[in-house]
C-alpha cells in the first residue's frame, strides 16, 4: 500500500460510496467532505503511510488515543474527488482494529451540520449507528458489506479537533510510545479483525510529551506506533476506553 495508489483510488471510492448512499437515499454527494481514513494491516506499514503523507501534508495532528497515536493529516493541496468535491484532511489508523475493517480506504467522513438531529430521524432505516468518540465527534454511520463505512458529522473532524483546542498548526509528535511486542496480522491481505493487540509502553516516563515544530512540510520522520481500537456495533462504554457505539434501531 502506498501513498500514491490510496490518492489515486480515492475519487473511485468516494464516488461509489456516494452511489451507495443515493440508494438508500441520501444525497451524500451535496454534502461537504469531513475526511477520508486509511486503516493499516500492521503499525509498520502505518509508519511508512503517515511519514508518506506528512511529506504531502502542511500540518498534522498525532494525538493519543488510550496511549496510542491516531495521524489526521492536512493535506498541501486538496485533493480533487469529483468536480465539486474535495479532500483536504486523511485520518490515518493504524491496528489494532477490534472489528472486520476494510483495510486501505475504509470510510468517508460527510458533514451534515446542525440539522443532523433531523438527519438522523429521517434517516434512521438506513443507518447502523452512532458513535461517541468525544463531546464534539459523535458521528452517526452505515456500515456496509464490503466492511467500509460513511460517518456524518455535525461538523468535520479539523472543527472538532479545534473545537477541543487542538489546532493544525505545524508538526507534533508525540514521544516516548513504543511497542513492548509485535501485533500477530491478519492472514487476509484485506481484512483485520482478529489480531492479538500489541503491548504498548511510555518509555519517557513524562506521558509522552509532545514536540512542535511549526512551518512548513514535513520531511520523513522518527518511528512511533499506534493503535486504536473501536468498540463493537450495540457495546456500552467500559472502563478505559474513550468510545462506544450505539445501534439506532
Amino acid at each position: 500500500m502506498q501513498v500514491s495508489e490510496l490518492m489515486q483510488d480515492a475519487g473511485p471510492f468516494y464516488r461509489r460510496q456516494v452511489e451507495r448512499c443515493s440508494e438508500l437515499g441520501i444525497d451524500a454527494g451535496a454534502l461537504p467532505i469531513s475526511h477520508l481514513a486509511v486503516r493499516t494491516r500492521t503499525w509498520r506499514e502505518y509508519l511508512v503511510l503517515r511519514d508518506e503523507f506528512e511529506e504531502r501534508s502542511v500540518a498534522n495532528l498525532e494525538n493519543v488515543w488510550n496511549g496510542r497515536p491516531i495521524s489526521k493529516l492536512l493535506l498541501g493541496d486538496p485533493l480533487l474527488l469529483s468536480e465539486a468535491a474535495s479532500l483536504e484532511l486523511v485520518e490515518l489508523i493504524p491496528p489494532f482494529h477490534q472489528r472486520v475493517y476494510r483495510m486501505g480506504l475504509e470510510h468517508v467522513g460527510f458533514v451534515v451540520g446542525a440539522d443532523i438531529d433531523d438527519f438522523s430521524r429521517r434517516h434512521r432505516a438506513v443507518l447502523t449507528g452512532q458513535q461517541f468518540q468525544s463531546s464534539t465527534n459523535e458521528p452517526m454511520y452505515i456500515l456496509f458489506d464490503d466492511y467500509t463505512h460513511v460517518k456524518f458529522h455535525r461538523r468535520s473532524l479539523k472543527d472538532a479537533c479545534e473545537l477541543e483546542g487542538r489546532a493544525f498548526v505545524g508538526f507534533s509528535t508525540p514521544t516516548g510510545i513504543q511497542p513492548t511486542s509485535s501485533p500477530v496480522h491478519t492472514k487476509s491481505p484485506d481484512l483485520s479483525g482478529g489480531a492479538h493487540r500489541p503491548a504498548w509502553a511510555d518509555r519517557t516516563g513524562n506521558g509522552g510529551v509532545a514536540r512542535h515544530r511549526a512551518g512548513g512540510r514535513r520531511p520523513a520522520c522518527r518511528g512511533r506506533h499506534a493503535c486504536r481500537r473501536p468498540l463493537p456495533v450495540g457495546s456500552r462504554r467500559s472502563p478505559g476506553d474513550g468510545r462506544c457505539d450505539r445501534q439506532l434501531r
